[in-house]
């Protein structure tokens, strides 16, 4: 028996790393594949809608919800490297976030579905190519990279909150996120062995990188539509006519209903929470602010008593008696005495002027006048308030004996009632009315929480929300408002509605990171959801907007129908003007594109060539059209820093000076709104003192590109050979 172990220990050490590998690589995929109703199948093989969760939907939150935003260390960004290569290491806001962002970006995480299809081609190709890093390699790239502080150090207490309070909600858990991470860089691996091969020639990409990096001045005219629109007026039957050739546009908006619960949280307890967290912060900084106070008295005192203890040195008594005034000596060589007077300070006297002085000391030899007291002093008065007795204890008769003139009197033109200076002076002054402002009101408890603890609010039930989602799909999605009864949420359902004019509440955006591409909205979300699905299908995931989370069940979806001539007219007439608009242009855009260029192969300027055409051209200067600079940003990523280049450079950047760019139409040639004819009077390459350096970071970038693409590539072929099918494709 021993003999036979021996003999095949090796085939048994094969078999036992096959099982390791499947268990420790694979995780339970296949364990739970078949776990609930399936939403996808990959290479024959079903994925259930939690699984799908589990590693598409929530992990694609992994890189939103990682705490590390600040820039890695300079040794982090060299582990990075390794994977990414060296625009990792020249961008200065590279951080453990941005990292994942970029490496879930090469597996297409944009898509939920093919982001798993694609996990699952790379863990098969990994260990085809003997590209899986090991678990080693693993945690050292998450202690290394994703949680080191700004020394390279790990920070363990990082980490472990994570781990608690980021993956424990998404239902991950620790073994997930190793996955995640581990497929990411396989990824890495697998786009390094394709790229292997790839070269990018240096000459060509020096001259495409110079081409990037000047600096061009030009002249340009430019078109718009707008101009050309607003004075058409088509006739009732170029509209019909144009309806009747473009009736397949003219349909009515889909109608949906939908059954749903929105979960807020307890405002209230939530604003009851901020308000004791500040009054303890409060009370926090009233005992430091006390302790401080007392420690500045008691270092005060301390420092008295060093002093006074000093003094008593360095004067002592002689005999008993205090030491004698220290003696001055004069210029003349008598001793005076220095005056005690000269050490404290002047009496304040008892009362001063109106003007503040202390009153005439008299002339020389003589006592100073007495200066009145408080009670003997007269109020100041001003000039305008001087006045008689007899004629203040008058005025009140004065004003009764006038009023009753004014009553008694027919009125008066404007000249003879209008008031003298005096009269105006001595007038009574009109009592104010004083107008209340009125209240604001009162602020709801969610509108008075900060944004941060709003956002912790709504956090704290996504837990709830993903157990009563789960407890759903593992019921095969029926009995919505059972489980919603049974969760303690109040169930709504709407009218009818369209997309672009949702139901009240479901105009709220989506702030949660899993939404697809064209979701945007809660009604987005809704209008997602297959209409002849099952009862599991026709659910919405769960979505977060800033005041909640939202769970949908699709009701009822009517479909369009064809509108009529009389119920698409308005539509049809903004299409038709715009149409001719545009043609209009076009056509306009190219006869002068063809005129311009003939005058100015004649040796006249551009403005001239323009002004000969047509007075009212307006030729536009464009002294310094340059492409934004984005160095260290890889390409693939560049569009999303607002990278692109202004067009009137797109066009001219091939163009030789003195020559006229083709047209360029904006925002694309198919659908364009605006024509620019840009002229080219010079072009001057950008040359800093960081050319080199940058152009060695372009040919770096271009190559990490090349790589990308064909890691790409191969990513469509393994979908394709994968036979990935959702459960919405396969029904349609």
């Amino acid at each position: 028996m021993i003999e036979n172990i021996r003999k095949y220990t090796g085939l048994m050490i094969v078999v036992l790393v096959l099982l390791f590998i499947g268990l420790v690589f694979l995780g339970d995929t296949a364990r739970n594949s078949f776990a609930g109703r399936p939403v996808m199948e990959v290479n024959g093989v079903a994925v259930s809608q939690k699984e799908f969760d589990r590693m598409s939907g929530n992990a694609l939150q992994i890189p939103s919800a990682l705490a590390q935003a600040s820039p890695l260390s300079q040794s982090s960004k060299v582990i990075a490297s390794h994977y990414l290569g060296d625009s990792v290491l020249a961008n200065p806001m590279t951080s453990a976030a941005s990292i994942l962002t970029e490496m879930t970006e090469y597996l297409q995480g944009s898509d939920p579905g093919r982001f798993l299809a694609n996990r699952i081609a790379v863990r098969e190709a990994g260990l085809d190519y003997g590209a899986t890093p090991g678990p080693d390699e693993v945690e050292s790239f998450i202690e290394k990279v994703l949680f080191a502080d700004q020394d390279g150090n790990f920070d363990q207490v990082a980490f472990s909150e994570f781990m608690e309070k980021k993956i424990g909600r998404l239902g991950i858990g620790s073994r997930g996120f190793n996955e995640y991470i581990r497929d990411l860089l396989t990824a890495q691996n697998i786009a390094k062995i394709l790229g292997a091969g790839i070269a990018v020639d240096s000459s060509t990409a020096a001259t495409h990188y110079s081409l990037d990096k000047q600096n061009i001045t030009a002249q340009q005219v430019t078109l718009d539509m707008l101009d050309f629109e607003k004075d058409l007026k088509p006739t009732e039957e170029e509209i019909k006519a144009f309806y009747e050739e473009n009736k397949e546009n003219y349909f009515s908006d889909e109608l949906r209903k939908t059954t749903y619960i929105f979960a807020e949280p307890d405002w209230q307890a939530a604003y009851d929470k901020q308000e004791e967290e500040k009054a303890k912060a409060a009370e926090e900084e009233r005992k430091a602010a006390e302790e401080a106070k007392k420690k500045a008295e008691e270092a005060k005192a301390k420092a008295d008593a060093e002093k006074k203890k000093g003094e008593e040195t360095t004067a002592p008594e002689v005999n008993g008696e205090a030491p004698s005034t220290p003696e001055k000596t004069t210029e003349s060589g008598e001793t005076t005495e220095t005056a005690e007077s000269s050490e404290k300070p002047a009496e304040v006297p008892a009362e001063t002027t109106e003007e503040g002085a202390e009153g005439d000391p008299g002339a020389q030899g003589e006592p100073a006048p007495e200066i009145p007291t408080k009670e003997e002093t007269p109020a100041p008065k001003s000039e305008e308030t001087t006045a008689p007795p007899a004629k203040e204890a008058a005025e009140p008769e004065k004003a009764k004996d006038e009023a009753k003139e004014t009553n008694e009197k027919p009125a008066e033109s404007a000249e003879e009632t209008k008031a003298t200076p005096e009269e105006i002076k001595e007038a009574p002054a009109k009592p104010k009315v004083e107008t209340k402002p009125a209240p604001a009101p009162e602020k709801s408890p969610r509108d008075k929480l900060s944004f941060q603890n709003k956002e912790k609010a709504v956090d704290s039930l996504s837990n709830d929300i993903s157990d009563f989602f789960d407890d759903l799909i593992n019921d095969g999605g029926n009995d919505f408002e059972k489980h919603a009864a049974d969760a303690g949420y109040e169930v709504k359902t709407s009218e009818l509605f369209s997309q672009s004019k949702p139901a009240e509440g479901l105009d709220q955006r989506i702030t949660s990171k899993n939404t697809d591409s064209g979701i945007s909205t809660l009604a987005d979300a809704v209008f997602r959801a297959p209409v002849d699905g099952e009862p599991d299908e026709r659910l919405t995931y769960p979505y977060r907007t800033s005041d909640g989370w939202f769970v949908g069940r699709l009701d009822e979806a009517v479909a369009p129908v064809q509108l009529s001539y009389e119920e698409a007219k308005v539509r049809a007439t903004v299409d038709l003007k715009k149409k001719i608009a545009r043609d209009k242009m076009i056509a306009r855009a190219k006869e002068l594109h063809e005129k311009l260029s003939a005058s100015v192969k004649e040796g006249k300027t551009f403005e001239e060539a323009a002004k000969a055409i047509d007075e009212k051209i307006v030729v536009s200067k464009q002294p310094n059209l340059a492409k934004p600079d984005l160095s260290g940003i890889p390409i693939q990523y560049r569009a999303q820093f607002g990278g692109q280049a202004p067009p009137a450079f797109e066009a001219a950047q091939y163009v030789n000076p003195g020559e006229i760019a083709e047209v360029k139409f904006t925002p694309s040639e198919d659908n364009p709104e605006k024509a620019l004819i840009v002229f080219v009077e010079k072009r001057e390459v950008t040359v800093s003192d960081a050319y080199n350096s940058e152009l060695n970071r372009s040919i770096d970038n271009q190559s990490g590109l090349a790589r990308y693409l064909a890691f790409q590539n191969w990513l469509y072929e393994q979908y394709e050979k994968n036979q990935v099918i959702l459960v919405g494709d396969k029904q349609q």
